[in-house]
């Protein structure tokens, strides 16, 4: 039985201290809420919640549609993709979101500088960025389809 695609199931990373458990893991639940309606779960269009060392101890996690939650001070992904992200949408200078604007790289950081700007930047994403990413994700073809 498979449970990632590594085209189609989106990884979403939360750090794996106590804060980030805490705090970050149920704002990654509420987000994979929001990308479970859109999928289809026989097809593996859904998304998975796991921790930073998880992930980073799993190289076919790696090259999943991956987006991290939680600042580079809890989240070893996110800390690893600071620089090489290319875009930052920052809501009021405490909320940002990470990402390629075409998503052409499926890689995207959601952070704040609290808890409560995190969550206003997981929100920011669902309403003006998910739609659009999931797009782009699951439009994708499969070789030989």
């Amino acid at each position: 039985m498979q449970f990632v695609d590594v085209l189609y199931t989106i990884l979403i990373v939360v750090g794996s201290d106590v804060r980030a458990e805490e705090r970050d893991r149920p704002l990654a639940y509420r987000l994979k809420g929001e990308i479970d309606a859109r999928g289809d779960p026989e097809q593996l269009k859904k998304a998975i919640v796991l921790g930073d060392q998880w992930y980073l101890q799993n190289k076919v996690y790696q090259a999943c549609p991956t987006i991290a939650i939680g600042g580079a001070g809890v989240n070893h992904l996110t800390a690893m993709w600071m620089t090489s992200l290319p875009a930052t949408i920052s809501k009021g200078k405490t909320a940002f979101i990470q990402l390629d604007e075409d998503f052409s790289d499926t890689r995207v950081a959601i952070w704040g500088t609290n808890h409560v700007a995190t969550g206003a930047a997981v929100d920011v994403f669902v309403t003006q960025h998910l739609n659009r990413y999931l797009d782009v994700v699951w439009k994708r073809q499969k070789k030989g389809s």
